[in-house]
């Protein structure tokens, strides 16, 4: 028998992104009035999600389960892959030291920044951001580039020093980024798309919005 749309079991956590608001460095908000100069630490954390606006007309964030964040690699299977109403989203998480309050914090980090920091980590004039001795500080700024709010981009400079974390920084407990953001099983997800999409009966289009780098902002 079906499920009607609206009926079934309440899975908790139905709203799959991560409750982790207060962990996360928002870089729209953080740089609206400056500049935010973040310290990376330890590894990057990629995965897969898709923005969708649910029957109660509110816009969610989705972690599928159909990405291998190890491999980079998809799973066939997925209703949203193909849903006309999903906005795709890849994306990277890394734990980050606020400089502004000293706090391990949590970056988000979309593709094209994250290439920008990965191709500083590749020259050796620079080296990798996260060295526990000879990292250095990213300093990140939001430049608008048209008329509309969300029409920014972000610019990256490396610290002019090399610095080496302290003792105290060394201490700062990291947040465990493949379990904040780990997918709800696929028997879950797929419930949640039923009652919360049509995703389920959605054949009109086989196309995916690829949500621009700044249609969400951070």
């Amino acid at each position: 028998m079906g499920v009607k749309l609206g009926q079934g079991k309440k899975i908790e956590g139905s709203d799959f992104g991560p409750d982790t608001q207060d962990l996360e460095i928002n870089l729209s908000k953080a740089c609206k009035d400056g500049s935010v100069r973040l310290r990376l630490v330890g590894e990057v954390n990629p995965a897969y999600r898709y923005w969708v606006t649910n029957l109660e007309k509110k816009k969610r964030n989705i972690i599928t389960p159909f990405f291998d964040g190890e491999t980079e690699t998809w799973e066939a299977g997925d209703p949203l892959a193909s849903y006309s109403d999903a906005q795709k989203e890849f994306f990277y998480t890394i734990n980050c030291i606020d400089r502004a309050t000293g706090e391990m914090k949590i970056l988000i980090i979309k593709r094209t920044v994250y290439q920008y920091i990965y191709s500083l980590a590749q020259d050796p004039e620079y080296g990798d951001p996260t060295d526990i001795e000879n990292g250095y500080d990213l300093i990140i700024s939001k430049v608008s580039t048209g008329p509309k709010p969300m029409n920014v981009k972000y610019e990256i400079r490396p610290g002019r020093n090399t610095t080496t974390l302290t003792e105290e920084e060394k201490g700062l407990e990291l947040h465990n980024l493949a379990e904040l953001y780990k997918p709800k099983s696929k028997e879950d997800y797929l419930e949640w798309v039923k009652l919360n999409t049509f995703a389920m009966t959605d054949n009109t289009s086989e196309t995916v919005n690829e949500t621009g780098e700044d249609d969400i902002p951070f």
